[in-house]
């Protein structure tokens, strides 16, 4: 998950902002700097946008707390238009830290066993990027609403997603280690998870 806190008041500003950031992101976004609102994400871990030069006495109060150093200054030109070089640095923070997401999960999926080979453990890794865009405790239905967004992108059907990701998870199980898979998903015996609750668990793990 990647939270962005856009600091500012002028919500034509904050649009433009969000226009520029890749939907693979899932945004948790205080546009007028609400301390409510504020409280509910980890500045620790947050992405912070500076839109309003301004406010600087705002930015100045989270950016202390930021202790990931992932910090833009955006600036506007004269017809309050995003820079070319603000741009790029938004696409430039967003693609490093989904990048650095994916490298988490194929990190996690390889260490209980899946093939990094199999089809379906490059759908799962795709589905569980999904997943975490929700803030939702509840994970969404997999076959209505993510297996159709993933095939979508790969060109199969959502049957098609759905079947691989199986057949990479029996692969996993038939060839895993049964005491390290129940550690990992905390079983009290020696069963196969089910996928959501590999999601679930990869999702908790990695955040």
């Amino acid at each position: 998950m990647i939270n962005l806190l856009i600091i500012g008041n002028d919500i034509n500003l904050t649009k433009q902002v969000l226009k520029n950031i890749p939907s693979e992101a899932l945004i948790a976004c205080d546009e007028n700097y609400n301390s409510k609102i504020a409280k509910v994400l980890d500045i620790k871990d947050t992405d912070i946008l500076f839109v309003h030069k301004n406010n600087i006495s705002t930015f100045k109060s989270y950016s202390s707390k930021c202790t990931k150093n992932r910090i833009i200054s955006l600036a506007f030109d004269e017809n309050k238009k995003l820079s070319q070089r603000a741009m790029q640095s938004i696409n430039k923070l967003i693609k490093n830290s989904i990048s650095e997401k994916k490298q988490k999960i194929e990190k996690e999926l390889q260490s209980i066993g899946f093939n990094p080979d199999q089809k379906g453990t490059y759908y799962l890794k795709e589905v569980i990027l999904e997943v975490e865009k929700y803030s939702s405790l509840k994970i969404p239905s997999l076959q209505t609403k993510i297996y159709p967004i993933i095939a979508k992108r790969n060109h199969v059907s959502a049957n098609n997603v759905k079947n691989c990701i199986l057949n990479a998870s029996n692969t996993m199980y038939c060839e895993c280690d049964v005491e390290k898979l129940k550690k990992y998903f905390n079983l009290p015996k020696d069963e196969k998870p089910k996928i959501e609750r590999i999601i679930h668990t990869i999702i908790n793990k990695i955040n």
